[in-house]
């Protein structure tokens, strides 16, 4: 595409869902795009969220073609918006939800990188991985996964509570099970307290899942936190008063037998 085609409507999206790069210019900022279905444009979002005039758009508009760049960075240039806010319109435009926009929300972990940086390179890391999932699993029938590591520390609540997040970005709707009966942390990412009632309460058979299940913490996507967290020996877990050391040692247990 000839740069003087691209104005305010460059035809290539800020972040690839399947895997693509970002398109970047010197700013650092995504270049920016009028997708074919007529979504609005960066200007009329920004205008909407009175972040600019209609002569200002004019005014970016004008220096855009004199300066060979995009609406994005002509706007910052001009000192008339901060990156901030093209970043936030940005989301708007391409409907990834910046967690921070929403005061509901802004005590969620800095963890959840795919809700509040949502074009940076860790969060096109997390797309990657949900599209491979949507295009492979999903496509397949397959209704769950478990995200399991080695050790401590190498990341699993980091990538589960992205994923679930990015599923639940796509109006997916999604549960995410906190089963680390010794370390779980995602109610400490979610901002739930840490002794809420959760998945180890239901295994003792205290409580059931839609009890203790909290139903959209975010649009689309609930949470079950792990509970009180396990007090008896690793070599055993407790069921109703009965010693189950299957339980603890990972092995597949029916329903109907808890």
């Amino acid at each position: 595409m000839n740069r003087d085609d691209e104005r305010d409507s460059v035809q290539e999206d800020p972040v690839n869902d399947t895997g693509g790069e970002t398109t970047e210019f010197s700013s650092g900022l995504p270049a920016l795009s009028l997708s074919q279905d007529g979504q609005m444009t960066l200007g009329h979002l920004l205008v909407q969220m009175g972040k600019l005039n209609p002569a200002q758009v004019e005014q970016v508009l004008r220096w855009q073609v004199l300066h060979d760049c995009t609406f994005g960075e002509a706007t910052v240039i001009l000192g008339l918006v901060r990156q901030a806010d093209i970043m936030t319109a940005l989301a708007r435009q391409y409907h990834y939800p910046i967690l921070r926009e929403n005061s509901s929300f802004t005590n969620l972990s800095d963890e959840l990188v795919i809700g509040h940086d949502p074009f940076g390179a860790a969060a096109e890391a997390i797309r990657s991985i949900r599209s491979a999932f949507v295009q492979t699993c999903l496509s397949r029938g397959t209704r769950s996964v478990m995200v399991i590591g080695a050790r401590r520390g190498d990341g699993c609540t980091y990538l589960a509570a992205n994923l679930a997040l990015a599923l639940a970005q796509m109006v997916v709707p999604t549960v995410l099970v906190d089963s680390d009966m010794r370390g779980g942390r995602l109610a400490e990412v979610f901002n739930v307290p840490r002794r809420s009632r959760g998945l180890s309460e239901v295994l003792r058979q205290q409580t059931d899942e839609q009890t203790v299940m909290i139903e959209n913490i975010v649009p689309s996507l609930s949470l079950l936190p792990v509970g009180g967290l396990a007090a008896q020996s690793a070599g055993t877990f407790v069921v109703g008063g009965i010693h189950r050391p299957d339980l603890a040692a990972g092995k597949t247990v029916r329903r109907r037998d808890l």
